[in-house]
């Protein structure tokens, strides 16, 4: 994202262990440790709600390969309805 997207600063005065694990947590995440506050900023806002508490939050990879999988399970799910209607059709006609 650019910096025009984002125009405002947030500077965060946190103890070393605290740091430590945000540095830990944006190495698990495979992102920035700027990434990982977008991220818990993000999940509070999503109506309030608390972490652990139903917020389920992906990275951008993870959340475009279940994408790419949920679509390609829906082609198959077509393609066997329309192989099925095909077979029920031939069924009927004879």
């Amino acid at each position: 994202m650019s910096r025009d997207a984002m125009p405002r600063r947030l500077n965060v005065r946190i103890s070393d262990c605290k740091l430590d694990a945000l540095s830990l947590a944006s190495v698990e995440l495979s992102c920035t440790r700027s990434q990982v506050v977008r991220l818990l900023i993000h999940c509070l806002a999503d109506g309030g709600t608390r972490l652990g508490a139903g917020t389920v939050a992906f990275d951008y990879e993870t959340s475009h390969g279940i994408v790419r999988n949920l679509r390609s399970i829906g082609t198959l799910y077509n393609q066997l309805v329309a192989a099925l209607n095909t077979i029920a059709k031939v069924a009927r006609e004879s």
